[in-house]
């Protein structure tokens, strides 16, 4: 029974951390997106 504990804590760490990581890559992209569209707008006026 400690094996199935062991593997599933494990699959559930490595689940968090994958989509922690997916996660920060998209949000970075979205604040990249945003600076970018603000300073265009910003240019504009």
């Amino acid at each position: 029974m400690i094996w199935f504990w062991s593997i599933f804590v494990s699959l559930v760490i490595v689940w968090y951390i994958v989509i922690t990581v997916l996660v920060g890559i998209r949000g970075a992209g979205d604040i990249k997106k945003l600076v970018r569209d603000s300073k265009n707008s910003h240019d504009k006026n």
